[in-house]
């Protein structure tokens, strides 16, 4: 069966495209598929440990059945990070510059920062704190 890889940072900067495609048995997996990639483009072993599937708009592990005409996605990781986290109670306005610098790595494919203001005061009544959550959508 032959299925669609799309590739993104990295996988894309290193072989100077953004999508192959590879053959593989009926009934072959995202390893499998993983493995035919690495096989083509010896680049890639580096990548194994930190590498993100997706399926669809679902994000996938490596034992996923994958079916004919399937787009798999490879991806570094998109958030969280390995080092601690860093908490900080300040008076002084925050500098994004200054954040970016503290969080920076070498390894790292990119740095967002969110910056924004919460309302004091809605419908509901007075803001006393905001909780934040968010989903991450495979597009």
């Amino acid at each position: 069966m032959r299925v669609r890889v799309r590739l993104f940072a990295r996988y894309r900067e290193a072989l100077g495209r953004d999508q192959l495609e590879v053959d593989l048995p009926e009934g072959g997996t995202v390893e499998s598929a993983w493995s035919a990639i690495a096989d083509r483009h010896p680049e890639f072993a580096q990548f194994r440990p930190f590498t993100l599937f997706a399926v669809g708009h679902d994000y996938v592990t490596a034992d996923h059945r994958l079916a004919p005409d399937d787009e798999l996605c490879l991806f570094p990781p998109v958030s969280g990070g390995s080092a601690p986290d860093i908490f900080r109670v300040v008076t002084e306005p925050l500098s994004p510059d200054a954040l970016a610098t503290e969080v920076d790595d070498p390894g790292a494919g990119g740095i967002v920062i969110f910056s924004g203001v919460a309302v004091s005061v809605t419908r509901k009544g007075e803001v006393r704190y905001v909780e934040e959550a968010a989903h991450a959508r495979v597009d």
